[in-house]
């Protein structure tokens, strides 16, 4: 068992584990999720090709297809799918969703936030084109998220209408705004506390896994019931991915992660580890791996993909 693994035999009892060769097969149906929505965003920033005149999208184009899980996009994808919708009626949400992401990790890496020379184990596009260039195709990206949503054909307005609220309501002041900025102001926090961290992941990380679940919840026409349901298996997979973060950028290195490691420590920031040390944060991660497992049961299929995609991210190595 490597050092970021946790125990999961508990866990085994409630719903049996996957083999090795099941999660040969989630990966690779991840990476098929993966290459629809890049395939889809391919065409669509050719769209856009020929009126732009400048560096803009070649910008654009180098952080939103630089690679990436697509954890989000699969996660829109599945909860679609558990209510039989067909993938050309999400794709296109599934795309926003990934343009809103790479938005947000350029202003992430930029020097005046997290000041990261690497991601994906690539320069940052600040390095690769410059920090203008970077915060202007990070806006381009935010933009583009809503003229998605709101170009979509097969989308009925009155869906529209919700989708585009909770995406900027997930996006902004009430979401990944202020949880980066909550994040910035934590980092010399002597009261650290996880009641903090689970604020603050809540809405810089878990805000966007909430759009994804309800963005899928309303495609599939979920009842009051399945939408509560699927906002609790968000919040606790949203804290789960955060804490697999802290654990990984303790544990791993900038080689496996494709981004800095060590980083947490080194800015003094807040996490699951600086807490609750290694050990602790592994308990944590197993709980929240139940609790989502749990929040699946009344679904449809009993969640089906979204209780795999829970383990693939707890057993996630980068």
């Amino acid at each position: 068992m490597s050092q970021n693994s946790p125990d999961l035999s508990h866990i085994a009892k409630a719903r049996p584990l996957l083999s090795q060769d099941e999660k040969k097969q989630l990966s690779e149906h991840l990476k098929q999720n993966g290459l629809l929505v890049e395939n889809w965003l391919d065409k669509k920033l050719a769209s856009l090709e020929a009126n732009t005149k400048s560096q803009l999208l070649s910008a654009m184009r180098y952080s939103l297809l630089n690679g990436g899980k697509r954890v989000r996009a699969s996660l829109i994808l599945e909860t679609a799918r558990l209510f039989e919708i067909k993938d050309d009626i999400t794709l296109p949400l599934a795309a926003a969703i990934e343009c809103m992401h790479a938005y947000s990790l350029i202003h992430d890496d930029l020097p005046a936030m997290d000041d990261d020379d690497i991601r994906r184990g690539k320069p940052t596009n600040h390095i690769a084109f410059d920090e203008a260039t970077a915060i202007l195709a990070g806006d381009g990206l935010q933009s583009l998220a809503f003229e998605i949503i709101a170009e979509h054909a097969a989308l009925p307005d009155h869906n529209k209408v919700k989708i585009i609220q909770k995406l900027a309501y997930s996006s902004g002041i009430s979401g990944m705004c202020e949880g980066q900025m909550l994040d910035m102001e934590g980092y010399h926090d002597n009261e650290k506390n996880l009641e903090s961290i689970h604020h603050i992941q809540s809405l810089k990380t878990g805000a966007l896994f909430s759009f994804c679940l309800y963005a899928g919840g309303v495609l599939g026409n979920a009842n009051k019931d399945q939408h509560i349901d699927l906002q609790l298996y968000a919040d606790k997979i949203g804290f789960l991915f955060q804490v697999q973060d802290d654990i990984l950028d303790h544990t791993s290195t900038a080689d496996i992660l494709g981004k800095t490691a060590g980083k947490d420590a080194e800015q003094n920031k807040q996490t699951a580890i600086s807490v609750l040390g290694l050990a602790e944060a592994q308990i944590l991660a197993s709980q929240l791996y139940s609790d989502a497992i749990q929040a699946c049961e009344k679904l449809p299929n009993e969640g089906d993909m979204l209780s795999h995609i829970a383990q693939y991210i707890l057993c996630r190595d980068h």
